[in-house]
């Protein structure tokens, strides 16, 4: 970038008796006549002339029917025995049964939907994230400042850039000095170094003099490729690109390529754009801003 120069900063009731009058059906007391009875004497059930016995007579005259032994009283010890064991049976057959009733309520309160057919699959569909930083969560600090030391190596592997830097100062114009040949790259000494706290100024030129400089392609250069400088005390320190900008030189961005920051930054700077044949300069500025990440 010949005559170029870089600016510097600043449970229901049971049913009984309807009337007090006759006893409840199925009455075994041995008294009165059974339920449905209208004249007071027979059970009307199916006694059409008042002859001969009638069908299921509990009152105590007569032969029950079906009976082939002769008639068995109310009151008769095998009546007694055969009741027992009927009352006997119905409470084992309510022992059995009250507890499936209790089963049953209890699943269909645990289930009101019903079970899922076969095959159905009953687990729902939960989306799952990834879990973020808890608000106010510290993140993890960057790569701890380094103490001045010159840088002694430069290497840019997309680049092809392998190279010594050189210290470049101020010019008479209070301009940062650019260097003297296409291939140099020099280091600005009034600013950081590489790895110290603030921006260090790596520049060079595009081309010289009919050859390619040593920042040809540095507009080529992409957010995340690496840039490694060794240093005069054995450390090194690599920066990762943030971005790529250009600028016209009128309106170069003094303030944010020179200004203060709180970690170890990098700023490489050659020329771009329009040459201008007459003033025998390029009419912009590339500018790569990258930060120190080990």
């Amino acid at each position: 970038m010949p005559g170029s120069a870089l600016p510097v900063p600043g449970p229901a009731a049971p049913s009984g008796a309807r009337a007090g009058h006759g006893a409840v059906a199925g009455d075994r007391s041995g008294g009165g006549s059974v339920a449905g009875d209208r004249s007071g004497g027979r059970t009307a059930a199916a006694d059409r002339s008042g002859h001969g016995p009638v069908a299921a007579d509990w009152s105590g005259h007569g032969p029950v029917a079906g009976d082939r032994a002769g008639t068995v009283r109310r009151g008769s010890p095998d009546r007694r025995r055969w009741a027992r064991r009927r009352a006997g049976a119905l409470r084992r057959v309510t022992r059995v049964l009250a507890p499936l009733g209790v089963l049953t309520a209890t699943l269909l309160l645990a289930d009101p939907a019903g079970a899922p057919e076969p095959g159905a699959t009953a687990v729902a569909s939960v989306p799952v994230t990834a879990p973020g930083p808890a608000p106010g969560a510290l993140l993890p600090p960057g790569p701890a400042p380094l103490v001045r030391s010159e840088p002694v190596r430069l290497r840019v592997d997309r680049l092809g850039l392998d190279t010594v830097p050189r210290p470049m100062g101020l010019t008479a114009d209070r301009s940062m000095e650019v260097p003297a040949d296409a291939g140099t790259v020099g280091w600005y000494t009034g600013a950081p170094t590489p790895g110290e706290v603030g921006p260090a100024v790596l520049t060079a030129h595009v081309d010289w003099k009919g050859l390619p400089g040593a920042f040809a392609d540095l507009d080529t250069l992409e957010p995340g490729d690496e840039i490694r400088v060794d240093r005069a005390d054995g450390t090194s320190v690599v920066f990762a690109v943030r971005r790529v900008g250009r600028f016209p030189k009128a309106e170069f961005p003094t303030a944010e390529v020179y200004g203060d920051l709180d970690h170890a930054g990098l700023r490489l700077i050659t020329c771009g754009g329009v040459f201008d044949r007459s003033a025998r300069s390029y009419l912009d500025n590339v500018v790569v801003f990258a930060d120190q990440v080990r």
